[in-house]
Formats: C-alpha cells, structure tokens, sequence
C-alpha cells in the first residue's frame, strides 16, 4: 500500500501517496502552482502583510529565546562534529550550565536565554488566538510577507519614520529576492540575510535623496540669513552651494576673515577674503548680463580712475600715521625763521659759553685725516650759513661746524649709495663716522654735556636743512639700516622732526607714482630695507599700517586688473558670436522636431534665467563690505556643517534600522538552520519522513 506523504513547496502544502519518499520527491518537483487569479493575488497580499506583521512581532519578542535555542543547537553541531559520546556531551553541558549560573556576568542573560519563549513559542501563542498565520501562496504575496516582518523591529530605533520603513521595506523584499534563487538549498537562510543586507544598503542609497532634501531646506534658510545681513532678497540656493564649497576651499573662518578686514580696511569685499572667492567673482564677471556690471562696478570704483581711490587711501593714512603733508620749500624758510627767532638764541648762549676748546685729546684727533679735512672746511660751511669764523683758537662753535662739515660729507656719500660706493669710498665712510662720533663724544665730555644738550633742545640752519635733505634721501639710497639708525639717533629733536618731514613728503611722491600699480608699491618697501627705515624713523606702528595700506592697494588692484582684464575679453567673444550672421540650417517641418526644439528652447530659457538669478546672488554676495562680510562667512560655514551631518546622518540611520531588521525580519528556526548545515538529500528525507510520521500519528 502506498504511504502518503506530505511535502511544501512554494507556499502549497502537497499531500503526494507514493511507494517511497524518492518517488514523493520527483512528483514533487513535477508539480506546478496553478496561476491565481487577480483577486487571488490581491487577497494573499494582504494576508500575507498581516501574517508577516504578526510573525515579525513574534520574531521580536523571541529574539532572546531564540538566541538560547541557537546556541544550544550549534552546541549539538560541534559535539556531533567532534564525535562527542552523548553522555559526556551531557556532563560538558551540566558543567558549562553551572559555570554560567554562578558567573555574575553571565548568570542572568544565561539564565534568560534558557527560559525566554522562542519566536516560535511566540507565534504559537499569538496563533491560539488568531488561528493560524496565513501563509503566502504567491510570489507578491511572499514579497508582502517578508517587508511586513522586517517591520516590526525596523521600527524600533529613534530615527526617522521614512528611514524606518524604507529600510524594513527594503531589507525584507532584498531577503525575500535572494532566498527565492537559492530557495530548497542549503543556502537558503545566508542568501536571506544577504539579501536583507542588500536590499537595506539600497534604501540606504535612496537615503541620499533625503540628505538632498534636507541639504536643499538648509541652503534656503542659508540664503534667508544672508539675505538679512545684505539688506536685499533671500539669496538663492544655487548661489548658497557654490559659495559654501569656495569658502570651504578657502577654509574661511571668521578669526581669519576678521584679521583680513582688519589689513584691507573698510573696503574690502567678500571677494576678497580668499581664492576661491575671487575666482567666484573672475567666473561671474565673465558672461555678459548684470552681475558682470555689478562685480566690475565695485572693484573699479573702489581702486579709482588712474588710481584715486589708492592715492586717497595711502594719503590719509600717511595723513594719519606720519603728520600732513609740508611744501619743503616752505618749510625751510619757516624753519630758518624759528631758528633765528628761538633756536640760534640759545645754541649761541652755549657756544659762547666755550670761546677756547683745545687739549691734548683734540690735538690727537685733529691728525685723523677725516677731521682735518673738517677742520680745513669748516669755515667755509659757516660763511655759507652767514657766519664768520675769526677765532685765533678752536671754540666751539668752530668744532660745531667741524661736525656740520663731516655731516655733509657723510650725507653726500649716503645719498649717492652704499652700494654704489667703491671700496675705498666705504672704508672713507666708515672712518667719517667713527672719526665724527668720537669728537662728539669728546666735544660732550669736555662741555660737561653742554654740547650734547644744545644738539638735543636746539638747532642750527644747517642741520635741520641737513636733517631735511637725509629724509628725503634715505628710501632712494642703498643704505645699511644701522647706517641709517646711527644718523637718526645723532639728530636733535628738531632735526629730527625735519628728517621725518622730509621723509613723509618722499614717502609720499614715490607711492603716488605708483599708485596705479601696487606691485611696484609693494616692491618699495620690500627693497632697501625701505621699511625698516621707516620703522626707525616713526615707529612700529606706523610702519606696520603703511605696510597693511599699500598690502590693501596691491590687492585691489590686482582684483581689478584680473577680474576686468577676463571679463573684457570674454566679452569681445559674446559680442563677436552675437552678431555674427547665423549659418543656415536645415528646417525640421515635423512634429516631433518641431516639438522637441519648442521642448529645448523653454528648457534654455528657464536654466539662463535661473543661472542669471544665482550669478546676481553670487554678485551681491561678493561684493558685500564691513560688517556684512562676518555673517555671510558664519551663515555659510554653518551651512557646511548642516551639510556634511546630512551626508553621514543617512548612513548611520540607515543602517542601524538595517541591522534591526535583519535581526528581526529573518525567519528563525533553530533546528531546520542546523538542518541546513546537513547535505540536501538528508535535510529532505527528514522532512518527509517527519511529514509522514505526522500523519500517521
């Protein structure tokens, strides 16, 4: 008499009477689902979805009992493997159980795990109620079933209720794909979680839509902020992403963009503040349209016609730091006049007060040859100045104009160079001034430091015109900053007042000459040791803004020079292409070629008119100034921030929901996993014979 046995096969338990489970199998394998209807379909969906909903909770809530039976049946695997005898395999599991139970670590998830339902005691419990779950009959309805019960752990964590779905969705419709290719084989439950991880990982990709979105919302509320400190419109997004990334590329901070504002001054501009951003305002200016007028009306207007605005600049910062300006001329004769009146009185008091100034020391100097060369021109440079020398022995006022003597010689060989000197003429100028310090020194000492103070609280014409003539001369001369110093330091507070006046008034013409051209500016300073001479003459302070000034100026100029040079001839290019005569060209008469040129035409227009929007936002933004420049910089890197979390924020969400639902979303049975680790044809005869063994029972 046959035996009847009972096999499942896609969804469809078969009761198959056969001589012998072989035969039970072929038949089997020659049977064909029949196809259902629509209605069919649409009914085992929907079961299918509530019975997976239900299995998924059950899978859930069994998840730690499930985690016991595993470990017991890979426990039964090894031993097997192993050819570990049952009885000392019983022994080994009543040991472990003892160690676990008194291990405090252990002792409860131990403990748990051995009395915790399975999904399976689970879903047997919730089936008393329900009636049993409806199994899936179609191949939609295996699909609907297998993305309902990833969803009950998917939906779990804290994220998003978009995440959550599409990631339970998707891991559960990918595991359901994969199983059905390896589905009968042993493989069946890996392709399973692979395809769950498959399927998750493509929700996760669609995430990145979500990211898009959110990044799109965040440049709206960017342009909003800027809009704001523009005083202008919300700017656009397309402007609030380009301009982003160039000051990400800038790596803009608001310390360093305030420490720029602070060299350029007032007129510095958002295009200013780094690279990219002036290359931002090179691209904006080059089509033809409105922000190319508005990016070259800022930065020509700013450096000036033939370089006004930089002549203006430099001047009241040289106004500021150094004094006005003085007509030289002028002031010589103003001076002259003081000196007569105030000055020559008291510088006299003190020279007559030394009518006879001779000793041993001073015959000794008088053999240098520096000195009697000084000596021999001394009254010669007196009568120059109106005054007689007729003493019958040095006093002195004679010594004074030893000194005024050697200072012209020293001045003279200053003016013409260090560098130009010949070897000879430098050991000349270094003997003039060590021959010339030590009888100042002497002549000091001598007058008990009469001589000193009189050089210090008063003057004489011809060192304050002396005083004048060495300020005006030091930035064009190739002279030693020590050199220099050692002048400065030997000048009276009057002289010295001169020497700065002199040295304004050159500072002066020479970067006026070079007002349109700020790298010429900026190689002043940086040859002679120009600006260390200025630092020796007006301080740090001064220095340092005349550098930060001139610094401005080559920028802006260089902005102008780059932005318009571009733009003038991209320019000449859009012109020449507009009014060139056009070539004929075939006429499309058709439908669809008319359709589809009408389809590219409007397409043209919009994108031109949205490019020209973002262009004018990307214009007002760059060419914003003072304390619109430090929210715009905050507003973007915000911006950055908002972006680069929306990029990683996807990728965490997604996955964490992915892992949940693979845990909770695969079908588990403990012993038909350990089953699957057995070859196929033993897995299926156990089956059966289980099968008819039910039945028989």
């Amino acid at each position: 008499m046959a035996n009847v046995y009972t096999i499942e096969k896609d969804g469809h338990h078969l009761d198959i009477e056969a001589n012998s489970p072989d035969e039970a199998l072929a038949a089997a394998n020659n049977w064909t689902a029949p196809n259902p209807s629509g209605k069919d379909i649409a009914y085992d969906v929907a079961a299918s979805g509530a019975s997976g909903l239900g299995q998924g909770t059950a899978q859930l809530l069994g998840g730690l009992g499930d985690l016991g039976a595993y470990a017991k049946s890979g426990a039964d695997y090894l031993a097997d493997k192993a050819g570990i005898s049952p009885q000392a395999y019983e022994r080994i599991k009543g040991i472990g159980g003892f160690a676990a139970s008194i291990n405090p670590l252990t002792a409860p998830l131990a403990l748990a795990a051995r009395n915790a339902p399975t999904s399976q005691d689970v879903q047997r419990g919730i089936e008393s109620y329900t009636g049993e779950f409806h199994q899936p009959t179609t191949t939609p309805g295996r699909y609907a079933h297998a993305a309902a019960a990833a969803l009950p752990s998917a939906m779990l964590g804290p994220e998003g209720m978009a995440v959550k779905l599409t990631t339970g969705i998707g891991s559960g419709v990918g595991g359901q794909a994969l199983a059905d290719v390896f589905s009968g084989t042993a493989y069946e439950p890996w392709a399973r979680m692979l395809g769950g991880v498959i399927g998750g990982a493509g929700a996760a990709g669609a995430g990145q839509g979500v990211a898009a979105a959110r990044n799109y919302g965040a440049a709206r509320d960017t342009g909003r902020e800027i809009g704001r400190a523009l005083g202008t419109a919300p700017v656009g997004a397309g402007a609030v992403r380009r301009l982003s990334q160039s000051a990400a590329d800038d790596a803009l901070t608001p310390q360093g963009v305030a420490a720029t504002q602070a060299r350029l001054g007032p007129e510095a501009m958002m295009l200013d503040m780094g690279r990219q951003m002036g290359g931002r305002a090179e691209a904006v200016a080059l089509p033809l349209g409105r922000a190319q007028n508005q990016i070259l009306d800022a930065v020509e207007s700013r450096t000036g016609e033939f370089g006004a605005g930089a002549r203006q600049r430099i001047g009241a910062t040289l106004d500021q730091e150094l004094g006005p300006s003085r007509n030289v001329v002028e002031l010589r004769d103003e001076v002259h006049d003081i000196v007569d009146r105030f000055a020559s009185p008291q510088y006299r008091r003190v020279m007559e007060a030394h009518p006879v100034v001779w000793d041993q020391q001073l015959e000794q100097l008088a053999q240098r040859p520096a000195i009697a060369e000084g000596m021999q021109r001394a009254r010669g440079v007196a009568a120059n100045y109106g005054e007689i020398l007729e003493d019958a022995q040095p006093s002195l006022r004679f010594w004074d104009y030893v000194k005024k003597s050697m200072d012209q010689r020293i001045n003279g060989m200053m003016r013409t160079g260090y560098d130009d000197l010949s070897s000879a003429q430098k050991a000349d100028l270094g003997g003039l001034l060590n021959a010339k310090q030590a009888l100042v020194q002497h002549l000091d000492r001598v007058t008990g430091g009469q001589y000193q103070a009189a050089r210090r609280m008063a003057a004489s014409k011809p060192e304050l015109d002396e005083a004048l003539d060495f300020g005006q001369s030091i930035f064009g001369a190739k002279q030693l900053p020590e050199q220099v110093a050692a002048q400065i330091n030997d000048l009276s507070v009057p002289a010295r007042a001169m020497a700065q006046v002199g040295a304004r008034r050159e500072l002066e013409r020479v970067l006026d000459s070079t007002r349109n051209d700020g790298a010429k500016a900026r190689a002043f300073l940086d040859t002679n040791n120009n600006v260390e001479k200025i630092r020796l003459l007006f301080g740090d302070q001064a220095a340092q803004a005349i550098v930060n000034r001139v610094g401005a100026e080559n920028t802006f100029q260089n902005a102008t020079q780059t932005i318009a040079r571009n733009s003038r001839t991209a320019t000449r290019q859009q012109m020449i292409a507009d009014t060139e005569t056009p070539s004929p060209g075939r006429v499309d008469t058709t439908l669809t070629g008319l359709a589809v040129k009408g389809a590219k035409a409007g397409a043209s227009y919009v994108l031109a008119n949205g490019m020209e929007r973002t262009r004018g936002d990307i214009a007002n933004v760059l060419t914003a100034r003072g304390d619109q420049i430090n929210p715009i910089v905050q507003a973007l890197l915000n911006y950055n921030t908002t972006k680069a979390a929306n990029a990683a924020r996807p990728n965490r969400e997604y996955t964490a929901a992915m892992i949940r639902a693979l845990i909770g979303g695969t079908p588990r049975n403990p012993q038909q996993d350990y089953d699957t680790l057995r070859p196929q044809e033993a897995r299926l005869a156990a089956k059966i014979n289980a099968n008819l063994n039910s039945r028989r029972q």
